[in-house]
């Protein structure tokens, strides 16, 4: 009985054993595929290392599904467009040892799996950009080879933040990146990507997109090359005014750039009328007026909430015009209350920082003059009598006549 229980233990931990040693041996079959990185000029990249071979690594993101192999170039095209920290957000990064043989790099240990891979070699003076969807996988018997090509000097990361003057995020404004030559003149960049998060990409056309800042205020745009940059804001949000027409920034290395656009809002202010009599004083009720603005010699209707602004005078003859941006405005009298004459030319008024004032009591009077009424003009007695002599003869010559046989 004994040796029987002794027997089952043995054969128990044999088993363990046997299972232990086949997982790692499917461990070691799902990572034995090596890759193999073949970057132009080779030996070139190899000397600017300046002998410094060891301590690389590459990193990789690891993609699930709905993600295929088949879909490499609509992955590419997607993800290039991201940073760093929204991919170690979405995937599982790993990074792993890179070793330098005499015409390739090769990197080792690499699970199975679909992967995405941005920066191959990454300092100061060489770097070699992938943007590469490879997939490792059982079948492979000979090592994954890539290809990759040299990329031009980029920056790291070039953030504009664009806030109000309390430091609040302002997002949907709307902004051109510029490259600058030697000429001052501004070209178009060509950008991939949205809601905040852009990338240069020679691939696709030149054209002046017009990047948004996202929810946080932010626009991130990577892998642009060194020189000299303008953002240009062409979409501000309605309220805010512009500061200065562009703000250029330097790239000369990789780095982190940062530029801070701040916008105040347009100052507003409102301005209160009373419309009277102009001989009495008295409250003029339902005088309708026209609020507009002067542009190029011409009164331009001014509008609010997409309608043209109209005011019209309450039972005490007042009326009030409220959230005017900062200038000078004219009213126009479109309809003047009952018996008097309306107004024929118009009445100016400034928003300024009085307006602006919660304690502001200016008040601009608006007098009307009565319209006079229609009266029988006086002739004089004289002209009365002759007229009842003239009646009287009328009606006794008539009634002659009449009587006459």
């Amino acid at each position: 009985m004994k040796h029987s229980h002794l027997l089952k233990q043995v054969i128990s931990v044999l088993a363990l054993c046997c299972m232990l040693l086949c997982q790692s041996i499917v461990v070691n079959a799902v990572s034995q595929t090596p890759l193999h990185l073949e970057l132009e000029n080779y030996q070139e990249v190899r000397s600017s290392l300046n002998g410094q071979l060891t301590g690389h690594h590459l990193t990789v993101w690891k993609l699930e599904k709905p993600y295929t192999i088949d879909q490499q170039k609509e992955i590419v095209q997607e993800l290039r467009a991201w940073d760093e920290t929204k991919l170690n957000q979405e995937f599982v990064a790993s990074k792993h040892d890179m070793v330098f043989f005499e015409n390739h790099i090769e990197v080792a240990a690499i699970p199975n799996g679909l992967y995405y891979v941005r920066d191959i070699i990454k300092t100061p003076t060489v770097e070699y950009r992938g943007d590469i969807v490879f997939e490792l996988t059982d079948g492979e018997v000979t090592p994954h080879k890539i290809f990759v090509k040299k990329a031009n000097p980029t920056s790291t990361i070039v953030k504009l933040l664009k806030t109000d003057e309390h430091k609040k995020p302002l997002a949907k404004v709307g902004f051109r990146l510029a490259r600058m030559e030697d000429n001052q003149e501004e070209i178009g960049m060509p950008l991939i990507g949205s809601d905040g998060t852009y990338r240069y990409d020679e691939t696709v056309s030149t054209d002046d997109k017009v990047l948004y800042t996202d929810d946080n205020g932010e626009i991130t745009v990577t892998n642009l090359p060194y020189g000299t940059y303008r953002f240009i804001e062409v979409e501000p949000l309605e309220g805010y005014q512009i500061e200065q027409p562009y703000y250029e920034f330097h790239l000369t290395g990789p780095q982190l750039v940062t530029v801070v656009v701040v916008n105040k809002k347009t100052p507003y202010g409102d301005m209160q009328f009373a419309k009277v009599d102009s001989k009495t004083n008295k409250a003029l009720a339902n005088a309708v007026f026209r609020v507009t603005k002067k542009v190029d010699d011409k009164f331009i209707p001014v509008l609010q909430d997409g309608k043209e602004l109209v005011l019209t005078s309450s039972e005490t003859g007042r009326f009030e015009a409220k959230n005017l941006p900062f200038g000078t405005y004219y009213i126009w009298e479109i309809n003047a209350p009952s018996g008097y004459i309306q107004l024929t030319e118009p009445i100016s008024f400034i928003i300024n920082e009085e307006g602006a004032n919660e304690k502001f009591t200016k008040t601009v009077v608006v007098r009307n003059t009565k319209r006079p009424s229609i009266e029988v003009p006086n002739t004089g007695d004289i002209t009365l009598y002759l007229l009842m002599f003239l009646s009287a003869v009328l009606f006794g010559g008539g009634f002659y006549l009449v009587r006459k046989p």
